[in-house]
């Protein structure tokens, strides 16, 4: 026995198949690597009155070798170990990342670099840094190369002596 189905639910099966056929705008497809950005290579600290400053480059070209013009943010990952509980050969307990915004890249390709100033540091304890670009949605970069230091400041000068009668 051959069953019919009922016109309204055949309309409606209709405008479900059709829409979901395909929409937006068709391009052509743009292989991955032209999209992420070459890792940053020049991450560095330096030294403050109240902590850490790090520094870096804006990657100005993707793994494929084309020029950015624009680096969404970027992610930068912080690792806090107390002294005596480093081990060299382990891997660092990375936090979630902070997000920094990027910007814009000069067209006459003199570079831009970004920073970061972290005051949030403790007596007796290792750090670890590393940051990833991020241009477009999918495009993050592999991890920079690593910084880490001991956080051990120098405390304040002593006070001179008072002078004796």
């Amino acid at each position: 026995m051959v069953r019919s189905v009922p016109g309204g639910a055949f309309l409606l099966l209709l405008a479900v198949l059709l829409s979901a056929a395909g929409c937006g705008r068709k391009t052509m497809i743009v292989p991955p690597q032209t999209l992420v950005p070459a890792p940053v290579d020049d991450l560095e600290y330096s030294f403050t009155d109240n902590g850490v400053r790090l520094s870096w480059s804006f990657p100005q070209k993707t793994v494929a070798g084309n020029s950015l013009k624009q680096i969404d943010g970027f992610e930068l990952m912080r690792a806090e170990i107390p002294v005596e509980d480093y081990c060299a050969g382990c891997p660092q307990p990375f936090g979630p990342p902070v997000e920094i915004q990027g910007g814009v890249l000069p067209d006459d390709g003199s570079g831009r670099t970004a920073s970061f100033a972290d005051s949030s540091l403790r007596r007796g304890y290792h750090y670890f840094y590393k940051v990833r670009a991020r241009a477009g949605r999918w495009g993050t970069s592999q991890d920079s190369n690593q910084v880490g230091f001991d956080w051990n400041p120098s405390g304040p000068a002593p006070a001179p002596a008072a002078a004796g009668p």
